[in-house]
């Protein structure tokens, strides 16, 4: 059984606006992590659905957000201390799941939330992180579950160091939390679990830069 220790939940309603999550906060629209930072690797995506071709690229993309969703509601019911977490589930997604529970096990002293709604207005915008938890080796940790077909290495996935580093703000400005240590987790289908630790400020200016970024671009859009 896993202690708990929440922060105050601070509920965002979510609209899609040209096919874009984007959270109403105090009337102003932000948009998510995940929209922002979906900008950066657009011309990488572009060429991988050329190469593979669009239906079969639509079919990877879907089975590989039917995987994560499975696996990521594992790990939310199971860190909820709920007695049927794997109860419907597909052997696929139990095995990707059995990777992560006994990290889970071993490295959480307990947990402040579980899919939080988050936001900054430093950053202008919002989204949910997976899990806020203080852990017995980092102190207090976003942890944030990937699954993946291969093992990644850590140059191609500077999108989570930033999408944790927003995360680790986000906690910063509405609950004074200073976030230690972001922990990406990865459930590997073909070989066996991978675990990242950043230090979320190395990352600060970077995600800035991005967030700013994206901002002025957005203008420029509107504008022209």
């Amino acid at each position: 059984m896993f202690e708990h220790k929440p922060l105050e939940i601070y509920e965002l309603n979510a609209e899609m606006i040209d096919g874009k999550r984007f959270y109403n906060v105090e009337g102003s629209f932000f948009p998510s992590v995940t929209t922002v930072l979906s900008s950066l690797s657009k011309d990488g995506l572009d060429q991988w659905v050329k190469r593979v071709g669009e239906e079969e690229a639509t079919k990877i993309r879907n089975m590989a957000a039917s995987r994560g969703t499975k696996v990521h509601l594992m790990c939310e019911d199971y860190v909820s201390n709920k007695p049927d977490y794997v109860k419907g589930k597909m052997p696929d997604a139990i095995s990707l799941f059995k990777q992560i529970q006994p990290w889970l096990d071993e490295n959480i002293e307990y947990v402040y939330n579980i899919e939080i709604p988050l936001h900054s207005k430093v950053l202008k915008a919002a989204g949910r992180c997976d899990l806020v938890a203080k852990l017995k080796q980092y102190g207090n940790c976003i942890v944030d579950y990937k699954t993946s077909t291969n093992e990644k290495k850590e140059q191609w996935i500077g999108n989570y160091f930033l999408q944790t580093t927003a995360y680790a703000q986000m906690v910063k400005e509405m609950y004074g939390l200073t976030i230690d240590k972001c922990v990406i987790v990865i459930a590997v289908e073909t070989s066996h679990l991978q675990v990242f630790v950043i230090d979320p400020y190395e990352y600060y200016t970077e995600v800035l830069d991005t967030f700013n970024n994206y901002h002025v671009q957005q203008a420029v859009d509107l504008i022209s």
